[in-house]
């Protein structure tokens, strides 16, 4: 019997599909000995990702929500954007469908140092949730996340330098452990009635006090894990396991995000000349 899922979303790249399920693998000890189980939760997910998980027999349970409008979202005490709350509400499938005492959530566009599972099992201890310690290149349009190690091993799975990454990730676990209080919200690892008796995912940001939709008075991630504090449990960060963060998820596949960042980085170097220009100029 497995004593801990591993829940991913997906809905719109079968080479992220396909890329994370394999590199799990490969990492992962727990996944092969039974420990540990794992699925995607095939959120809103197109057809061709729905036929690659069939055709690799890659587990996954199926979830759909309508899309709302803003003005709807909205309605309902949450922020934008509106997909957030699909995520969310994805998440919180997932993890109902989870049969584990334990649940480590994960993004699509992760990779992660050997073993990373099982150095946080050896940190669990039914009081708190633990992190991984968060590696990220410096994304042109989003930058890097408060407290995350700066480092470049690709942008996705296509890229992605993994000989480079299994050398650096495991130099570094070789370092003293340090275990310090907070960091990034995924990856982590919960108890799976934590959801269940205290709070699951709000399906969105939450909207400030009579705020207009824009207005954001909590993200969704934040106002769970201050919810669990409330009820003592504690998050904390442990450097003897990695994971890599693309920080270019499945949206950034689509052609208009791809031209958005294009755009983001062009309109940075213009600007840079100008102000060389200005500055030989005065």
């Amino acid at each position: 019997m497995p004593r801990v899922t591993i829940i991913c979303l997906i809905y719109r790249s079968p080479a992220y599909a396909v890329g994370l399920y394999n590199y799990l693998k490969l990492v992962t000890p727990s996944l092969e000995s039974g420990e540990a189980d794992f699925f995607f939760v095939a959120n809103n997910a197109n057809s061709k990702t729905l036929k690659t998980l069939k055709k690799f027999q890659i587990p996954f349970v199926e979830f759909n929500r309508e899309v709302m409008t803003d003005e709807q979202h909205s309605a309902r005490g949450f922020a934008t954007p509106e997909y957030i709350g699909r995520v969310y509400a994805a998440y919180n499938f997932g993890v109902q469908h989870c049969r584990t005492p334990i649940v480590v959530l994960i993004n699509s566009d992760m990779v992660f140092s050997r073993g990373w599972l099982e150095e946080l099992l050896v940190l669990e201890n039914g009081k708190q949730i633990v992190s991984c310690e968060l590696v990220e290149r410096n994304h042109p349009k989003f930058g890097v996340f408060p407290g995350a190690i700066t480092k470049n091993f690709g942008s996705s799975f296509k890229n992605l330098r993994w000989s480079d990454w299994l050398l650096y990730s495991g130099v570094q676990m070789e370092n003293e452990t340090t275990v310090k209080p907070g960091g990034a919200y995924m990856p982590s690892l919960f108890r799976t009635q934590w959801f269940k008796e205290i709070s699951f995912y709000p399906e969105g940001n939450i909207k400030t006090k009579d705020g207009s939709y824009n207005d954001v008075a909590c993200f969704g991630d934040e106002f769970l894990f201050a919810k669990f504090e409330q009820h003592g449990i504690s998050h904390v960060t442990t450097s003897r396991s990695l994971c890599y963060h693309f920080k270019e998820g499945e949206r950034g596949t689509s052609i208009i995000q791809k031209f958005n960042i294009i755009r983001s980085v062009f309109v940075r170097l213009i600007f840079r000349v100008l102000v060389k220009i200005k500055s030989l100029v005065s």
